[in-house]
C-alpha cells in the first residue's frame, strides 16, 4: 500500500493497467511523426504541469528523433478555473503545442491554448496522451491524440492520485 497522509491510503492491487508502457511508448513515437509531418518542425511546447510532465518529456525526445527543433515553456493550473503561465515567453510568430496527459473537460486545454494566442503564437493545436471525449463540455478536441479513456479515475505516466502513482510507466484505472 502506498499512503500520501492519513487521510488517504490506496492500494496499489486496486489497479487495473489501462495501457501499457510499451503501448505508450510506441503511441508517442507515432504522435510525433505525426505533428512533424503535419504541423511543424519548429515548436515550442507548451507543456501543462504537473500532469502533462512525463508525457512532454517522452513526446519532446520523440519529436527530436522525428527532426523537429523543440523549445519548451510551461502552464500551470493554479486552481480550478484559472491556468497561468508565469515566465512564459514572446510566442510571436511561433508554431505552439498544448502538451497534456489527459483531456477531460477541456478548461485547462482551452486556457492554456488562450494563453498561447495571447503571448502571439501563429499556430496553436492540442496534443494529449489521454482522451475523455465522454466528460468535455467546453471543447476544445485533440489535435493529436494518444488514447481514448472510458470515464474512470486513472493514475500513472505523471499522473496522480493524491500524490501517489505518478511514477508508474503504465497508465491504470483506480478500480
Amino acid at each position: 500500500m502506498q499512503s500520501t497522509n492519513d487521510d488517504s491510503i490506496i492500494d496499489a492491487q486496486h489497479l487495473t493497467t489501462l495501457v501499457g508502457a510499451s503501448q505508450i511508448t510506441h503511441r508517442v513515437e507515432e504522435m510525433a511523426r505525426d505533428i512533424v509531418v503535419g504541423f511543424s518542425t519548429d515548436l515550442t511546447l507548451m507543456v501543462v504541469l504537473k500532469n502533462g510532465l512525463v508525457f512532454a518529456a517522452d513526446l519532446l525526445r520523440a519529436l527530436g528523433r522525428a527532426g523537429a527543433r523543440v523549445a519548451v515553456d510551461y502552464a500551470c493550473p493554479t486552481g480550478p478555473q484559472v491556468v497561468s503561465a508565469p515566465g512564459l515567453g514572446d510566442l510571436t510568430g511561433r508554431d505552439v503545442l498544448v502538451v497534456d496527459a489527459v483531456l477531460d473537460t477541456g478548461r485547462t486545454a482551452l486556457q492554456a491554448m488562450e494563453l498561447a494566442r495571447r503571448a502571439g503564437a501563429a499556430d496553436v493545436r492540442l496534443a494529449v496522451l489521454l482522451d475523455r471525449p465522454s466528460r468535455q463540455s467546453l471543447g476544445p478536441m485533440a489535435d493529436y491524440t494518444g488514447f481514448i479513456l472510458p470515464d474512470r479515475w486513472v493514475v500513472g505516466y505523471g499522473i496522480d492520485r493524491d500524490g501517489a502513482f505518478r511514477e508508474r510507466s503504465d497508465v491504470a484505472a483506480l478500480d
